[in-house]
């Protein structure tokens, strides 16, 4: 089935306009389906690396006779 991403176009296609695709890049889709296929089987034959992130907030009492951080 072909992709489009045109705001309007014929049926009988699968219809990505306005649609917050992430994978693949639109750069991939625009390139049509032959590039969506391929991306696809690179991405397979590569696998995947995921990154987990996190952030950390330390919340306490600070003693005003001596500084918060190390150095400051």
């Amino acid at each position: 089935m072909a992709v489009s991403i045109e705001p309007y176009d014929r049926k009988g296609r699968i219809n990505l306009y306005d649609n917050p695709v992430e994978t693949p890049p639109l750069e991939v889709v625009k390139k049509g389906n032959q590039a969506i296929l391929d991306y696809f089987k690179d991405l397979k034959e590569q696998g995947i690396d995921r990154l987990y992130e996190a952030k950390l907030l330390i919340v306490g009492k600070v003693n005003p006779a001596k500084p918060p951080w190390p150095g400051s």
